[in-house]
This record gives C-alpha cells, sequence and structure tokens, in this order.
C-alpha cells in the first residue's frame, strides 16, 4: 500500500525534549552559562507566556523560564540539531539521545497536560514544528536530524519520504 501526500499538505508538529530531574543529572546555571556561550542566541527571561515557540525560538521551561531566540543565519544546523550539538551535549552530557534515559521526548498534546500541572522539576525544551523546507534541506545535504525531531501527520508507516526532482531532462 503507498500513500502519497504533497510536502504542502504534510502537518507538522513539534517534539520537545523533557530532561528528567534525576538527582545531579543537571545544574541549570552551568546549563545557561552553555547556552549564553553560543554566539545564537539571543536569552530572554519570560513571564508565564503559554505561547507556542515561533520559528527559530526555544522556550526552556523548569525552574526558570526563558525564551531563547536563535540566528540560525549563522549555521546549517536546524532547532532539533542545534539542542542537541550545542546544549545537550556539552552541558548534559547527553551523547546518545536515543538511549539516554534522563532524557523524554513529549508530543504538543503531552506538553501541555505537563505545562499546566506546573512540573518545575523537569526542565523542558519547547521547540516549534520543523517546516517541509528544512526537513528538505536536512536529507539533501546528507546530515542525519536527531531523535523525535518532528512529528509528521499523515503518519508514514514506512517513514520513507519521496521527493519529486521535476520532470526528467
Amino acid at each position: 500500500m503507498t500513500l502519497m501526500v504533497p510536502g504542502d499538505q504534510l502537518i507538522f508538529k513539534g517534539y520537545h525534549r523533557m530532561l528528567r530531574s534525576v538527582e545531579n543529572h543537571w545544574d541549570l546555571t552551568s546549563c545557561l552559562n552553555i547556552i549564553r556561550q553560543s554566539p545564537e542566541v539571543i536569552c530572554q527571561p519570560m513571564g508565564d507566556v503559554k505561547r507556542a515557540p515561533r520559528a527559530h525560538e526555544i522556550h526552556l521551561r523548569g525552574s526558570a523560564s526563558l525564551d531563547l531566540t536563535i540566528d540560525l543565519s549563522q549555521t546549517d544546523l536546524t532547532l532539533p540539531e542545534w539542542l542537541q550539538e550545542r546544549v545537550l551535549a556539552p552541558a548534559f552530557g547527553i551523547d546518545a539521545p536515543r538511549t539516554d534515559g534522563r532524557l523524554r521526548y513529549l508530543t504538543d498534546d503531552e506538553w501541555l497536560k505537563l505545562r499546566d500541572q506546573n512540573a518545575k522539576q523537569d526542565l523542558v525544551f519547547v521547540l516549534p514544528p520543523l517546516d517541509f523546507d528544512a526537513l528538505k534541506s536536512v536529507a539533501d545535504s546528507g546530515r542525519f536530524m536527531p531523535p523525535k525531531s518532528t512529528w509528521i501527520a499523515p503518519k508514514l508507516r514506512s517513514g520513507l519520504a519521496l521527493y519529486d526532482f521535476g520532470p526528467a531532462v
């Protein structure tokens, strides 16, 4: 069985990362220092803003709330790649995000339930959904996205995505 859906009709949703507060596994001050050292970041304290992150924003939620605006024009990374390479690996030693037990992935629905419970003992990185062009750019450059970087609907059972390069010349 085959399902063909044009790229402009795919629905992209965000996948968020929650770092569980296992004792001594994360230190918010160290995390913020590493984040501030990245040249792509603009950190701004937030109040109790409950809107979804916009493109090039990451909301950091926990005992402190920050709105991180990431200037990706300085790099070819997507936000999930940036978060893994610039924050999760150096600040928390998460080099294998697929198998690290401290990291949990949340869908939008799971995040909304958790947010309303005010679970401040965990650190949550709320990411906006990728778009089709960003996904295509990663594939075209031969890179691999970190696990659970995006949720695409309709859900493809095989995980195979085809791209139409246009008519053959």
